[in-house]
């Protein structure tokens, strides 16, 4: 008999963000269901970049993203592909590529309902 794993899709939340040189991302929303948030930002070759993250309600970033606080993570600005998992609620993130386009893949774990 053989083994039935789950597909990544059944346990796995996962989106990629990306940015021209000089300009952010469009935010991407966080899931509720989501945990364990892992961000891997990856700047163009010789290029830097930096990711930026809010606990802001969801509905202060659709109608109102002027006045959303977002916060860049402590890893500061990047030359070279970095990962950093997130601490605490995140709402959303978007990513600045600085001098050259830069990438970001989002990668959690889907929260599973015990019954």
């Amino acid at each position: 008999m053989a083994l039935k794993y789950a597909t990544t899709s059944d346990r796995k939340w996962i989106v990629g963000l990306s940015a021209l040189a000089g300009a952010y991302s469009d935010p991407a929303i966080i899931p509720g269901f989501v945990d364990d948030l892992v961000a891997m930002l990856k700047p163009g070759v010789g290029g830097s970049a930096s990711l930026e993250f809010t606990a802001d309600d969801e509905d202060l970033i659709d109608t109102t993203p002027g006045l959303v606080t977002w916060i860049t993570w402590n890893v500061g600005t990047v030359t070279i592909n970095t990962a950093q998992t997130a601490l605490g609620a995140v709402t959303a993130v978007r990513i600045k590529a600085i001098t050259k386009d830069a990438t970001c893949r989002l990668v959690g774990n889907r929260r599973t309902i015990r019954r």
